[in-house]
Formats: C-alpha cells, sequence, structure tokens
C-alpha cells in the first residue's frame, strides 16, 4: 500500500525499516524566512480549517468550564472536525474504527487544542520545539496524483501551532521557528484534495486560499492567470491540480 510521507525504496520486508532510514537525511536549522503560504498553497488547506477553528475556540472559550458540552456540539459543526474525521482519523485507523472511538478522541483532541491555545495566549511560540519542514531529492506524486512543481519545503509537524502564527498575524516563519528534514524521495502530503469532497467549499473560498501566494485572487482562473509565466510543464501540473479540486466546489 502506497504512503505519504518518506518513500522507501521497493524491498524485501526485513530490509524496508533499513532502507526507510537510510532514505532520511539530515536535519537542517532554518537560514531565511520563508513565507507561509507557500507552504500551505496549494497541498495543506487543513492548515486554514485549524486557523478558523482556533477562531471559534477563541470566541467559545468560555464554555470550556461553564458548558463542555455545548462546545463539544459547536466544535462538531466545523470543518476542523471533518478534517479529523476524513483526513486524519481514517489514516489513522485505516482498517476501520466505532464511532465511540472517533468521539473519544476527538473530545481528547480538543481538550488538547484548548491547552495550546492557552499556552500561546501565555508564552507564545517555544522555540526549542521548532516545525518541521520536509524536502526530498526527488518528489513523486501524492496519493491524490498531484505533483505540483516549486513547492519545496512541504510542511511536516507542527501544524497546529503554525495555525496559531497565522491567527497571530505572522506571514513568515523565521529560521528560529522551523528545520527542514531531508529525504532522498519523498511524497509530498496533500491535504487539499483529500479534504475538498467533504467541506463545500465555494471557488471565491478556494480562489482565496490559493491567492495567499500570489497577492490575492477571487476565482480559480484569476489564480491561473497570476502563474501562466510559469514553464509549460508546471502550467499543465497546476491545472490538473485545480480541474481536480473545482470537481468539489460549489
Amino acid at each position: 500500500m502506497a504512503t505519504q510521507g518518506p518513500i522507501p525504496f521497493p524491498a524485501p520486508n526485513r530490509f524496508r525499516q533499513l532502507l526507510s532510514w537510510m532514505n532520511r537525511g539530515p536535519v537542517l536549522r532554518g537560514r531565511e524566512p520563508i513565507p507561509i503560504s507557500s507552504i500551505i498553497v496549494p497541498y495543506r488547506y487543513d492548515v486554514i480549517t485549524r486557523v478558523d477553528f482556533f477562531r471559534v475556540l477563541q470566541a467559545h472559550f468560555h464554555l470550556v468550564d461553564q458548558d463542555p458540552g455545548m462546545l463539544h456540539e459547536t466544535c462538531l459543526k466545523h470543518h476542523y472536525y471533518l478534517w479529523f474525521k476524513h483526513a486524519f482519523f481514517s489514516r489513522k485507523y485505516p482498517m476501520g474504527y466505532t464511532e465511540d472511538l472517533l468521539d473519544r478522541e476527538f473530545r481528547n483532541r480538543v481538550r488538547r487544542n484548548v491547552a495550546l491555545l492557552e499556552s500561546f495566549a501565555t508564552g507564545g511560540f517555544d522555540e526549542r520545539f521548532p516545525l518541521t519542514l520536509r524536502r526530498g531529492i526527488v518528489t513523486v506524486r501524492s496519493l491524490t496524483g498531484s505533483r505540483v512543481p516549486s513547492r519545496q519545503p512541504f510542511l511536516g509537524d507542527g501544524c497546529h501551532r503554525l495555525a496559531l502564527l497565522i491567527l497571530l498575524g505572522q506571514r513568515d516563519l523565521q529560521p528560529s521557528q522551523y528545520e527542514v528534514q531531508l529525504y532522498g524521495r519523498y511524497r509530498p502530503l496533500d491535504i487539499t484534495l483529500e479534504l475538498l469532497p467533504h467541506l463545500g467549499l465555494t471557488e471565491r473560498d478556494f480562489a482565496s486560499f490559493l491567492g495567499a501566494d500570489v497577492g490575492g485572487c477571487s476565482a480559480v482562473e484569476q489564480f491561473i492567470e497570476s502563474i501562466r509565466s510559469e514553464p509549460r510543464r508546471a502550467l499543465k501540473e497546476w491545472r490538473a491540480f485545480l480541474s481536480s479540486a473545482q470537481e468539489h466546489l460549489r
């Protein structure tokens, strides 16, 4: 079964762990500011979902102690729950799961997000634990079939903390806030195309997400116009990605 992330070379089972380790290169410290939009567009719409979810938690923070049940019901109505169920949880339990397990783990996730929100409010971003970005010498297609060029480094670990940085208005990751894990071969995680069938986004919503990387857009065609200067092959990959995305927009 194909996996997302570092790709081990085909080999008998007893060697796969060794080759997976060999596929992993060094970890490099951040060297320059990186625009946050460049690591979430186009594959990581889930980060935008997290940002909005933290806004909801802020607005309903009084319910944490006053009415946890109402807070839970509010969270269930948010796109974040759809990400948790259809992107995160289904990958964690590919053989299936019970609704009770899903409910229990989602409640735990909400509690962790509340704690993270409180931690950021009092101490900000803890630079002892930088975000992990990922870069591959060879990049293969995602499981959704997309391969949008020039999107490295890719977002790895620390997505919720990245969402809080965005919520605070930060536009660039500073060198002290990230590190880059290198791989020989890497398959990027395309959460956007996984998630779109469940969200019911409008074209304007999606174009606004894409436009974060090019100065703003209100329509997908406007975004395409903004990238026409890219090489023909790159433009073809972009069009294929956008065509797949538009099938799920309202």
